[in-house]
């Protein structure tokens, strides 16, 4: 009796042989999700922009939804404020699905690269960058974090950080006050998550 070849129905060539003793040979490799989506080509930075805030009202700076069927993880996020002439701490707002605002309005891109250079995969949502008195209204609801000054990386803003199909998040920065000039910019890292990966 010859060997049997199983091939997987995905096209990325995963095959497992049956011997004619009935035995399962494969060949493994361990691997985390964010690896492996780097490896499918659908691991994002979405660089934001140096933004001058030159008061301390807070500002959007930051807007991202998820058009995709497949759910998108949110990962590495790092925040840098630079240096202020405001007393205390800074403060990040993050809202759930909002619906209005001019941050949402203005539709500024922000730019999303995609980690593997050889893949042709664009991120399928919404990525924009905020400016110095962005608004953001509607929200479903979020939460506060202080900052610690110069640069912060958080984990991320939901319980799972996980965003299903139109699901979305906006942020906004309030600086220390009595600030007239400072430039923060925020970074993301998002990837997509196969049905076998959850």
């Amino acid at each position: 009796m010859s060997d049997n070849i199983i091939k997987d129905g995905t096209g990325r060539g995963f095959n497992v042989k049956v011997d004619d003793r009935n035995r399962a040979h494969t060949l493994a490799t361990v691997k985390t999700i964010r690896e492996d989506s780097i490896l499918r080509g659908q691991l994002f930075a979405h660089n934001g922009d140096f933004i001058n805030l030159t008061d301390d009202s807070k500002s959007g700076i930051f807007y991202l939804k998820n058009n995709s069927d497949q759910d998108l993880f949110l990962d590495d996020i790092l925040f840098t404020e630079g240096k202020t002439d405001g007393v205390g701490e800074g403060k990040l707002s993050i809202d759930f699905a909002p619906s209005g605002g001019t941050l949402l309005s203005t539709q500024s891109p922000n730019k999303v690269i995609n980690t593997n250079s050889a893949s042709p995969e664009t991120f399928d949502g919404l990525s924009y960058k905020g400016f110095q008195g962005a608004t953001v209204t509607g929200s479903l609801g979020g939460h506060e974090l202080m900052t610690t000054g110069s640069q912060s990386k958080f984990p991320p803003f939901n319980p799972s950080g996980v965003f299903s199909k139109g699901a979305s998040v906006a942020i906004s920065y309030t600086p220390p006050a009595g600030n007239t000039g400072m430039n923060v910019q925020l970074l993301i890292a998002t990837y997509y998550i196969t049905d076998s990966e959850k």
